[in-house]
């Protein structure tokens, strides 16, 4: 695999490699030995699992958080800059995906003095699809006491607090979520959603006129 890489990288469009193997199994063992492959080559490409989503959305079942935010991170490394390896079992490829556009529009960026509401955070990670706890502790997950919000966005090594001061944010923090305590200060973070399809009003809304329009067909 480390004589592999460099050569693929070379020659992929944009640095954009894609391997597709069987099945699950194949595609975690694979995702290993690349991930090592990658730590001792020149560019040091990042490598991230694709996963099946282990849930049927016909059934209405949602899949699993990690497995929801593995997939956001994976598609959000193929639109942004930068090499990137993806390993992909073949059943992650029987559902449709977001068009890219759709995809790239919903993402907040955050900055020190930025004038937004904590409840307009708030909506936005429930829209977006994380899951409101009373304690941050694994990617995906969100929590808001009064004018703090913490939250742990895919992609980021560790969660992040943002603290408000009236409708303008005061401060961006790394915090321990062992400890709940502060560490490093930031002046700005990209939160990006856990969900491939935010459901925000809009979406919503052309769902129920495309239901209603085959409704009226049948």
């Amino acid at each position: 695999a480390a004589l592999l890489l460099p050569a693929l990288l070379e020659r992929a469009p944009g640095g954009k490699v894609l391997f597709l193997v069987p099945g699950e199994g194949d595609a975690e063992r694979l995702h290993l030995d690349l991930a090592f492959a990658a730590g001792v080559t020149r560019s040091r490409p990042r490598v991230l699992l694709f996963p099946s989503l282990e849930a049927d959305p016909y059934q209405e079942l949602e899949p699993h958080l990690r497995v929801a935010c593995d997939r956001v991170e994976a598609l959000r490394a193929l639109r942004e800059p930068g090499e990137t390896v993806l390993v992909v079992p073949a059943r992650a490829l029987i559902y449709p995906l977001a068009a890219p556009a759709v995809f790239d529009a919903y993402q907040l960026d955050l900055r020190v003095g930025q004038p937004l509401r904590p409840d307009d955070l708030s909506g936005f990670l429930m829209t977006g699809g994380y899951r409101r706890v009373d304690l941050v502790t694994e990617v995906g997950e969100f929590s808001r006491r009064g004018g703090i919000v913490d939250l742990f966005p895919a992609g980021m090594e560790g969660p992040l607090r943002v603290d408000f001061w009236g409708e303008e944010i005061d401060a961006l923090r790394r915090f321990d979520p062992a400890t709940q305590r502060s560490a490093e200060r930031l002046e700005s973070a990209r939160v990006p959603p856990v969900r491939e399809y935010p459901w925000d009003p809009d979406a919503l809304r052309r769902l129920r006129d495309a239901l209603a329009a085959r409704r009226a067909a049948r």
